[in-house]
């Protein structure tokens, strides 16, 4: 576009008269040396500014991979540390139900305790991952702050994608505060835990499960948002293809 401006507005901008295209074209031909440097200067051109726009998404695609990794782990995460507490919440609805005698027969309290301990060998089965998980979120909150060092050159190019990694890191360090309920032992009786659980744990658990229902989707929903960093340079060539195709098919049906 600035070479046809220039072309069109030389006189004017900078009192050259441009040469007429039959000109340009006599010009060209009767120098077949001034040809061949053009032809390899505008060869030069156009791939360095392939390469440039290659390298660039290349970075841009390393980028989004990185981000992709720590959603998939993220979602893995949260859903187990969600699973956890919910099953700490029912065992506990289980287990203060075997002293209701009200609502309960004998039958009924035996078939529940059958329960919390099917639930209980499973819960304590899983306690070294339940540990690790919740250090792992606190992982995943530094995950996120190393992209920065990673791929920085190419995140501060960008204007939205610094901007939804750090809500997105807001939001997963909300869920990792909220991360603090109780865990028992390998071997820990059910109901020596329980009654620890209800005077210091029920409370917090629910709290775990309210921070999750509100930020778990923002979670995604931002670190979704800088995934789709590579696309600025992708989607421009295929809507332009896109284009293309629909415009071919339109006028082979209008042919027909």
């Amino acid at each position: 576009m600035l070479s046809l401006i220039l072309y069109y507005w030389s006189e004017s901008l900078l009192g050259v008269v441009p040469l007429k295209a039959y000109e340009l074209t006599d010009l060209l031909g009767g120098n077949k040396e001034a040809s061949i440097a053009a032809a390899a200067l505008v060869v030069a051109v156009v791939s360095v500014s392939a390469f440039r726009r290659v390298k660039r998404l290349d970075l841009e695609l390393a980028a989004a991979s990185d981000i992709k990794a720590i959603i998939r782990d993220c979602q893995e995460l949260l859903t187990r540390n969600r699973l956890y507490c919910e099953t700490l919440l029912s065992i506990k609805e289980q287990y203060l139900a075997t002293f209701d005698g009200d609502s309960t027969n004998p039958a009924e309290r035996a078939r529940l305790r059958w329960e919390i301990r099917a639930s209980w060998s499973v819960l304590t089965a899983s306690v070294k991952q339940t540990q690790q998980d919740r250090k792992a979120v606190w992982d995943l909150v530094q995950r996120i702050i190393d992209l920065d060092n990673r791929h920085s050159a190419i995140l501060h190019s960008k204007v939205l994608t610094p901007w939804f990694l750090e809500r997105g890191q807001r939001h997963l360090e909300e869920i990792a505060d909220a991360m603090v309920v109780p865990i028992p032992g390998e071997s820990e009786d059910v109901g020596a835990f329980m009654r620890f659980f209800l005077l210091n744990g029920v409370q917090a658990a629910h709290n775990y499960l309210d921070a999750d229902r509100m930020h778990r989707n923002k979670v995604y929903t931002s670190l979704g948002g800088a995934s789709s960093i590579g696309t600025t340079s992708v989607a421009p060539a295929s809507a332009i293809t896109a284009i293309r195709m629909a415009t071919k098919l339109w006028s082979k049906e209008m042919r027909e």
